[in-house]
């Protein structure tokens, strides 16, 4: 199995976003301190958030009731997740960070009293996180495009049906610890601003009709519930 790194991946991180991760519904109900202080933590996170990315294409064997079967060797368990994958041969597992010294300000703030800072730092991480996914997403999307060939969404252990305990297979293929992430006894990430999961491969004609997996979850409260169809562009 081919295992890569990525280190130079941009990120695009929105004032608009951090301020809902920090519990503002937009700028209007944000002061001038709050927005000035996302400003000055956009600079100094810049120089704290170091992403790293490990993956690997693997093979998807038999599709079948609620499994699916990795390197005809590992099951995974997820109807959701199974729908997600039919039509697909093959996929991508990854683990992506932005590194633990984000991280580790955040928990220093929260020490010295400042939460509000903290807060704000936080939720900096958490969106450059996801901005980190997007982006791995558009670069694997446009290395397979050229081959007629699509990718679905990242799911992750832990979304919808799929138990979170599974993480374990993944950090077994990849091993995280190559890019500074861990797992703990109860099968979560450290550092915390991390993701993994798996990203589906098939032709662009059967992916580009499939709905996000979102709709087919029964948790519609989820902070990370998408509507409408898959897409990658910037």
């Amino acid at each position: 199995m081919d295992i890569r790194i990525l280190k130079n991946i941009p990120l695009k991180i929105e004032s608009k976003n951090i301020l809902k991760k920090a519990g503002y519904a937009d700028e209007t109900q944000s002061s001038r301190r709050i927005n000035q202080s996302i400003e000055n933590f956009l600079t100094k996170a810049d120089k704290l958030i170091k992403v790293k990315v490990i993956y690997a294409k693997v093979d998807l064997g038999d599709i079948s009731g609620n499994r699916i079967k990795i390197n005809d060797k590992f099951v995974i368990a997820s109807k959701i997740l199974k729908e997600t994958l039919d039509g697909c041969k093959s996929a991508f597992l990854f683990i992506a960070t932005i590194g633990a010294e984000l991280e580790s300000d955040v928990s220093k703030l929260m020490r010295e009293g400042h939460s509000v800072e903290s807060l704000i730092l936080d939720a900096i991480g958490s969106e450059a996180a996801e901005s980190l996914t997007h982006s791995f997403c558009r670069t694997l999307s446009d290395e397979v495009n050229s081959q007629g060939l699509a990718i679905t969404q990242p799911f992750s252990p832990g979304y919808c049906d799929w138990d979170i305990e599974e993480q374990k297979i993944l950090f077994f293929l990849l091993d995280g610890e190559k890019i500074g992430v861990k797992l703990t006894d109860s099968f979560m990430m450290i550092p915390r601003k991390s993701v993994s999961g798996i990203i589906g491969i098939g032709q662009s004609d059967l992916l580009g009709k499939k709905d996000l997996p979102c709709l087919k979850c029964a948790k519609e409260k989820c902070s990370g519930r998408r509507r409408g169809k898959l897409s990658f562009t910037s």
